[in-house]
């Protein structure tokens, strides 16, 4: 079972496994609980327009656009106050969602309603960057 079978540590693991066991219903609770909160819901199969409690979550027009627009000539629902507010309760959703599945983030979310926002530390690094290429290395 383990590569030292009278490790001190063996009781641990079997704990450790016992307790992940556990987890996997609640977790699946609360995910259950997540998605009765904030319901997403398909209103509009055509143009691919979402809710998330029954506000319209933004579209985008193309793959190439840096943000969705801020309103749409065919949607008069969807404004710079419901983007904001769409945005703000899917912000909501995936801190909740990183937290129950015990998930660092990435990029850290902070919820602040209609204001919230994900910080992007990696995009902001100052200096070089280097990556390690361990495909080609020579050493």
């Amino acid at each position: 079972m383990h590569a030292y079978p009278n490790s001190p540590l063996n009781p641990c693991r079997a704990e450790l496994a016992r307790l992940r066991g556990r987890l996997k219903p609640i977790r699946t609770t609360l995910l259950s609980e997540v998605l009765e909160i904030y319901p997403i819901d398909l209103v509009s199969p055509p143009d691919l327009l979402f809710t998330i409690l029954d506000v319209p979550l933004p579209i985008p027009l193309s793959t190439s656009d840096p943000a969705p627009p801020l309103s749409l000539p065919n949607h008069k629902e969807i404004t710079a106050d419901s983007v904001a507010a769409s945005l703000g309760f899917a912000a909501q959703v995936v801190q909740m969602l990183a937290a129950y599945m015990g998930k660092l983030l990435v990029y850290p979310v902070t919820c602040i309603g209609s204001r919230s926002l994900i910080r992007d530390d990696i995009s902001a690094m100052v200096g070089p960057r280097m990556s390690v290429d361990t495909q080609n290395n020579t050493n």
